[in-house]
């Protein structure tokens, strides 16, 4: 299962990599630049975590603080993604400016949330301290700043075929964010339950099959952005 994990992981990097360069040469920049600041962050903290890695190896402190500092990093940029696409595609419609304020106290919320409803929110002066409660805090704030976002896509979605300017490529990016979202949230429900169910089960298959889950979602989500800007051949010429 450790030499899959690792294939997939590469090809996640590959497909990344590819949506960078893809946006670079060919796609709209300025338009999607959270796009590239996302999938430029994902390579450039996965390139972190494996320096780790290897130097002090996955169960050390240091793994653990790199890792959680990266995933609730990136768990807050994907969320402000969707906030922001979801105001995006009201534009033109006069319930932007009440959407515009949901949207804003539900951020509120999100982030107030993880602090009074999970015990063991730990000091940023000492991420390196990583007990058992500390891990729990941070498993049940990326669940839900991920189910948070999976529901903001539904509503983006909804939003986007509502609205008279149909955005393919949007809708494409959209259902990238919204797969890695969903995906996300169900491997941390699942290693929840795998550590509610026994200590001794952790690092066991299931535990596996919950990292499997959280890299193919992950996997299907960059390919799907590799979709989203391909070049596309109209009328004899590439355009992105």
């Amino acid at each position: 299962m450790e030499y899959v994990l690792n294939v997939l992981a590469v090809s996640l990097a590959v497909l990344q990599v590819g949506t960078v360069i893809l946006l670079l040469l060919r796609g709209p920049v300025r338009k999607y630049a959270f796009v590239l600041a996302y999938c430029s962050l994902q390579v450039g903290t996965s390139l972190v975590e494996m320096l780790i890695e290897r130097k002090f190896g996955r169960t050390g402190k240091l793994y653990a603080a790199a890792f959680w500092t990266d995933e609730i990093a990136l768990d807050l940029l994907l969320f402000f993604i969707l906030i922001l696409l979801t105001y995006r595609a009201m534009e033109g419609s006069p319930a932007q400016k009440q959407m515009g304020r949901m949207l804003g106290a539900v951020t509120l919320i999100v982030m107030v949330l993880p602090f009074v409803l999970y015990k063991g929110a730990p000091n940023v002066l000492d991420l390196g301290s990583m007990t058992a409660v500390k891990t729990a805090w941070f498993d049940h704030t990326s669940q839900l700043l991920n189910f948070g976002a999976a529901i903001l896509n539904l509503g983006l979605w909804g939003a986007l075929v509502a609205s008279r300017r149909k955005d393919t490529q949007l809708l494409t990016v959209s259902a990238g964010f919204g797969i890695v979202a969903t995906g996300v949230a169900i491997s941390f429900g699942m290693r929840r339950l795998i550590v509610a169910h026994g200590a001794a089960v952790r690092g066991g298959a299931l535990w596996e099959s919950a990292n499997l889950v959280f890299i193919l979602a992950h996997l299907a989500g960059a390919a799907i952005l590799c979709w989203a800007f391909r070049p596309v051949r109209v009328k004899g010429a590439d355009v992105a």
